[in-house]
């Protein structure tokens, strides 16, 4: 059984390996063997902008402002670590990025084994 203090060790491990946030315009349903974004939108690979833990839950924080991405339509989200892996996809409804617009992502996961 992985002890809280292990599970803790692992969580502060993967948020501070967390780098960047991509958004992409696919809406494909989720699945685990996903690699990431299906579809992305370059200029959305960005450094996010906070990562926090609490416990055993991570929250990363990743923002687009106003002058990039416009034009797209934005319909997905990745979270990545330093070494390029993607290990979060998420879908949401579609809509279409303007210059009106900055995008707020946040991501929270648990680790949450199964004892």
């Amino acid at each position: 059984m992985l002890q809280d203090t292990g599970i803790l060790s692992l969580v502060d491990t993967i948020a501070a390996d967390l780098t960047k946030g991509q958004f992409g315009t696919d809406s494909t349903a989720v699945t685990a063997a996903d690699g990431g974004v299906l579809t992305p939108i370059a200029a959305t690979l960005l450094d996010l902008n906070s990562v926090t833990t609490s416990g055993r839950s991570i929250s990363a924080k990743h923002v687009v402002n106003s002058l990039l991405g416009n034009g797209s339509t934005f319909a997905e989200h990745e979270v990545v670590l330093s070494d390029t892996t993607s290990i979060t996809r998420n879908i949401f409804t579609s809509f279409g990025k303007t210059a009106s617009i900055e995008v707020n992502a946040f991501t929270i996961f648990t680790i949450d084994p199964i004892n």
